[in-house]
């Protein structure tokens, strides 16, 4: 049976699927660990909507999935959210472990800081997260997409800018991107203890439930019906 909502990405992917289900929305969800996304070998296919490149246990997955929807992943009959593109816990760690920095006034003060350009910072992002968002733009095309920009669970700088120059990007190229954070009481800060799920790193499904009702009052998110 087809879903009202298709919700595809790494694990942030939960707290939205737990909230549909909670609201009643037949909601369905393919989810890969940030580990897959992170290699950056996700490609648009025609007949499921995306593959990996290399690894078949995946893309079999991928096939019993749309089997389950009964269409690809990316259509014009089912919304889609989409955690797919940042997955910042496995990229900016190598970008400061050696030193990075974008910030001239950390680089003037340390000796083990390294300035680099945002031109720098973007063909960075574009090696480790190019395919990803190659598909996204694909997929834009084909439904009516719209990204999740993750939660601040840790508001290192470095993760923070990094985050904000990827929703820049998606937006430059016209996809919808909401974030939560912008406009919420909590907007400056990371996400509030209350609304994180018992790991600590993700959000929650009261998180997950506002993400909904926001995008439904904010965005008009029209659902299958």
């Amino acid at each position: 049976m087809k879903p009202d909502l298709i919700i595809v990405g790494d694990s942030h992917c939960g707290a939205l699927h737990s909230a549909a289900r909670a609201a009643g929305i037949q909601s369905e969800m393919f989810f890969l660990s940030g580990n897959h996304w992170h290699e950056n070998q996700m490609r648009p296919n025609k007949r499921w909507g995306l593959m990996s490149e290399n690894r078949r246990p995946i893309n079999r997955n991928i096939s019993k999935f749309c089997e389950t929807i009964e269409g690809p992943i990316f259509s014009e009959q089912t919304p889609v959210l989409a955690s797919i593109g940042y997955h910042l816990g496995r990229m900016v760690p190598p970008f400061t472990r050696v030193g990075h920095t974008t910030s001239i006034d950390q680089a003037i003060d340390s000796d083990d800081a390294l300035y680099v350009s945002n031109a720098f910072m973007d063909a960075f992002i574009d090696a480790k997260r190019g395919q990803l968002l190659k598909l996204l733009r694909w997929a834009d095309k084909r439904c009516d997409l719209t990204v999740i920009a993750p939660p601040i669970i840790n508001d290192n700088p470095e993760t923070v800018l990094f985050r904000d120059r990827i929703t820049t990007m998606l937006r430059d190229d016209g996809i919808q991107v909401f974030d939560a954070f912008e406009g919420a009481d909590w907007e400056d800060t990371e996400l509030p203890a209350d609304l994180r799920a018992e790991d600590g790193v993700h959000g929650n499904i009261d998180y997950g439930a506002i993400v909904l009702r926001r995008l439904a009052a904010e965005h008009g998110l029209q659902l299958a019906a």
